[in-house]
């Protein structure tokens, strides 16, 4: 029906479950091009799903844990209802939280009933949903990345005169440039009018904050290591630094 498309890799995990591993990556797509990386993930969309993996635009801003009445001194969330999607639900439950997946249509409601004591989202967007009226907190650090591929189908893009082929991988190459510069603008932007909207920062103490990103990777890498045995190892090596 489509010919291109521009998504979420937690879309289609179901079909591709080694393409979680981007939210993982301490890479820019630029670096993963240099390293390898999206030369592996586009053989792993072509055998298995018969798509050509144009590149990954952005978004390269990390995802925060946000509450709404309960503070936090430590990594140890136990005790608190997080709504979650399956992108970062490892995280959460490492964590020691209560993870609830429910949709973004009906987190706010969820959270003005105090059905969930906070959510994670990217650093930016929350205000686009009128969460930051349910929301006192944002806790530091952030976590994971929000991974967008732009995917071809890969008859179509076979079909495609070379010359044409070039001209959308230099467009996608330099829209990974961009859209990494553009977004993390967007994100020095958007904390100030958090804060001056009431929004306070919980900064975790440095032993808590290293424990806090450390739990979060590390189950992130175990759920994708244990889906994907041969695979995994792969990815991880290209994607994670000092591994």
């Amino acid at each position: 029906m489509v010919d291109m498309v521009y998504t979420s890799g937690a879309y289609y995990t179901n079909v591709l479950p080694e393409i979680d591993s981007l939210k993982l990556t301490n890479y820019t797509p630029s670096e993963e091009r240099g390293r390898g990386a999206w030369a592996y993930l586009n053989d792993l969309h072509e055998k298995k799903l018969g798509v050509y993996y144009l590149g990954r635009v952005g978004l390269d801003i990390k995802f925060h844990l946000y509450l709404k009445g309960k503070t936090i001194k430590s990594a140890d969330l136990k005790g608190l209802n997080i709504r979650v999607s399956p992108l970062y639900l490892q995280a959460i439950k490492g964590l020691g939280g209560n993870s609830v997946v429910i949709p973004p249509t009906e987190t706010y409601v969820a959270l003005e009933r105090n059905v969930v004591d906070g959510y994670c989202w990217p650093s930016v967007g929350i205000r686009d949903w009128g969460w930051d009226k349910q929301t006192q907190y944002v806790v530091d650090p952030g976590f994971y990345n929000v991974p967008n591929p732009l995917l071809v189908n890969l008859k179509v893009w076979n079909q495609l005169p070379q010359k044409l082929r070039d001209v959308l991988t230099g467009a996608a190459m330099e829209a990974e440039k961009r859209v990494v510069a553009l977004f993390d603008d967007l994100a020095k932007q958007e904390r100030p009018i958090l804060l001056k909207g009431g929004i306070q920062v919980i900064t975790l103490p440095p032993a808590e904050s290293e424990k806090f990103v450390k739990i979060a990777y590390d189950e992130g890498w175990k759920d994708i290591i244990g889906k994907n045995p041969q695979t995994g190892p792969e990815l991880r090596k290209l994607l994670a630094k000092g591994k």
